[in-house]
């Protein structure tokens, strides 16, 4: 497995991951269209021999200080592989080469995002996401998602939650261009 930003030519295996959760109650649904549109927010994690698509995860901004990770999914016949751990964390890697202090999360899956550094937050505290995403959302009214935040400026991003080294090597390849 390999991680790369994502190609126009991945939109149709994005949208079938992501809505094959939504389907499940357990994502948002997501259009093609949505997805060509913001094709350059995803990171996708890739068969090595073959380019099919495992995984996917976006960077979402919000402004100078703040974006979103969203739409991380795995293909279900490779869960527990840790493709969603490694999406998130070249999507952290990604948001501290843009130099952002914050990342958010709304999630069903607060344990994986808490192991990863997440903390819970009320989500009226981030009021970039509610009046630019939220106020659009079909659950706008009936939100079970949780609100998370990483705060990128407080936590070395390069090691987990026990403070033990992440390894980089497998961002190193989707890290080439990013701005330094």
């Amino acid at each position: 497995m390999r991680l790369r930003k994502a190609r126009l030519s991945d939109v149709e295996p994005i949208c079938s991951l992501i809505n094959g959760y939504a389907q499940k109650s357990l994502m948002l649904p997501r259009t093609t269209f949505h997805l060509f549109e913001n094709i350059r927010d995803f990171t996708v994690a890739v068969a090595n021999e073959s380019e099919n698509v495992l995984g996917c995860g976006a960077l979402h901004f919000y402004g100078e200080e703040l974006a979103e990770i969203r739409s991380i999914a795995v293909d279900e016949s490779q869960a527990g592989r840790g493709i969603g751990r490694s999406l998130v964390q070249a999507l952290i890697s990604e948001a501290e080469s843009y130099r952002l202090k914050r990342l958010c999360v709304f999630t069903l899956v607060p344990e994986f995002f808490g192991k990863i550094g997440f903390t819970l937050v009320d989500r009226l505290s981030l009021p970039e996401k509610l009046f630019l995403e939220c106020v659009y959302c079909p659950k706008i009214n009936n939100c079970d998602e949780i609100a998370m935040v990483l705060n990128l400026e407080a936590v070395d991003c390069r090691r987990d939650v026990t403070g033990n080294p992440v390894e980089t090597g497998a961002f190193d390849n989707i890290r080439q261009g990013w701005p330094k």
